[in-house]
């Protein structure tokens, strides 16, 4: 099958779906609204076409900035023929980034031209949203690099050759979401500019599940910025403490402690350490019993392991963890700023810090006893809900989607520690013990944008 066919028929509703969350208030209404395309020459062009024929199916006016007399204007040229058709308006003089609530570009990794840069920076000065279908333009899909800042002469600011009338502008698109077209590169996991990320269903995940699947979509916690926004995942306080809830440490030493104390803060009833640890127990006669148990760079439930990867070359981009979750039959968590979790049978996401403490000495030992921590809290509840309910389990276990429900209590814990070590860090270097001292906080931080949701829906 053609790429552009294959891409208008995956893609296609995944741009209308996108812009609509993007740019409606509540209710969508559809004439409050203007979007603007930037259309690149590349083969998902098709597929853009066909997510702009649906908006304007619905009432959505839709623009199209290129060519139709062969003068590009600083865009590719643009074919009248097929947008037309789809009720598109094309433009034939250099657009103005004003009236647009969202302004859709594939314009591919190249650096903007002039005029491209001049019109992004006005878009982002009026507080229009940028969807990226791919990547965003003049970010490079390898390694996530940018194009480098230019001199462009600002339009309606003066003569070309007064200096007032010049500024150094992006030569990048910062976008508000990136679709993943096809599949994930380094850019959609590494690069800040993609903003959020959503794979559409042949992004390499399991088929059969469309772009509303959660699992296609990436959670970036903007851990230092405001307002703050929080993984789904993340669950209001505790009120009790699950009694079943153990964790064992095996290690000893500073690592040992600090794990300790991270999965006595994250809601561990017991904790049984070798060190001498405030409010833990010293290990028992077996402690390799215990419910979960935290040894290194493993951490061993009873359903399988999480295992913590260091962000080397064999493991940097989402889908590299993906395939390292598949190969261990264990969840794989990549620490760091922008922190991975991959999970068997191709479930996962990226959660952003928003500060560059997401990975700092001790960092890792944190990390794990918060896992730890959230793992045990939950499976003995996940325990009760499916023996409760045989005929679930019995489903699950013929789909092997028992190997561990690792999704919701990962992704707490990740989330957690990034939220915390963002309050710690607060703009300034922080340490571990920092960070433990935050989680309660970021308990509550947590809890306050769960209510703050609630009231909104």
């Amino acid at each position: 099958m053609p790429r552009d066919v294959r891409d208008d028929m995956a893609l296609a509703p995944a741009v209308d779906r996108v812009v609509r969350e993007l740019c409606a208030p509540e209710p969508f209404l559809p004439e409050q609204v203007r979007v603007l395309f930037v259309l690149g020459d590349n083969a998902l062009a098709a597929a853009v076409r066909g997510g702009a024929r649906r908006l304007v199916e619905a009432g959505v006016p839709v623009d199209v900035c290129g060519a139709v007399a062969g003068e590009c204007h600083g865009f590719p040229p643009v074919t009248a023929h097929g947008w037309t058709e789809a009720g598109a308006r094309v433009l034939d003089a250099e657009p103005v980034a004003v009236g647009y609530r969202l302004i859709v570009e594939n314009l591919g990794p190249g650096p903007l031209s002039p005029v491209q840069a001049d019109l992004f920076d006005d878009a982002r000065s009026q507080g229009a949203r940028v969807l990226s279908v791919g990547t965003p333009a003049g970010v490079d899909p390898h390694d996530a690099s940018v194009s480098e800042p230019a001199m462009v002469h600002k339009r309606g600011f003066g003569e070309p050759d007064e200096p007032m009338a010049h500024g150094v502008l992006d030569r990048h698109v910062t976008a508000t979401v990136t679709l993943a077209a096809g599949f994930r590169t380094a850019a959609h996991v590494l690069s800040p500019h993609c903003g959020q990320v959503v794979a559409t269903a042949d992004s390499g995940l399991p088929p059969g599940r469309g772009p509303g699947d959660p699992a296609f979509h990436y959670r970036r916690v903007a851990a230092g910025d405001a307002p703050l926004e929080r993984p789904l995942d993340l669950p209001p306080v505790p009120r009790t403490l699950e009694r079943r809830a153990v964790v064992t440490v095996a290690d000893t030493g500073a690592p040992g402690r600090l794990r300790a104390r991270a999965a006595l803060s994250a809601g561990a009833a017991r904790v049984h350490c070798p060190e001498d640890v405030e409010g833990t127990e010293p290990p028992g006669p077996a402690p390799e019993a215990a419910p979960v148990t935290v040894r290194g760079d493993e951490i061993r439930t009873a359903r399988g392991g999480i295992l913590l990867e260091h962000a080397e070359p064999s493991v940097h981009t989402f889908r590299d963890a993906l395939a390292r979750a598949d190969a261990e039959d264990a969840a794989v968590v990549v620490p760091g700023r922008r922190a991975i979790v991959a999970l068997p049978l191709g479930r996962g996401a990226v959660v952003d810090a928003g500060v560059p403490w997401g990975e700092l000495p001790g960092g890792r030992d944190v990390l794990a006893g918060l896992i730890a921590a959230r793992v045990a809290a939950h499976n003995p509840g996940y325990d009760d809900y499916l023996n409760a309910y045989p005929r679930l389990r019995d489903h699950l276990e013929r789909a092997d989607e028992l190997r561990g429900p690792y999704a919701q209590p990962v992704l707490e814990a990740v989330g957690l520690y990034q939220l915390a070590a963002g309050l710690a860090a607060d703009g300034l270097p922080t340490t571990a013990g920092a960070v433990i001292d935050h989680v309660r906080a970021a308990w509550r931080v947590a809890q306050a944008g769960a209510e703050d949701r609630g009231a909104r829906y």
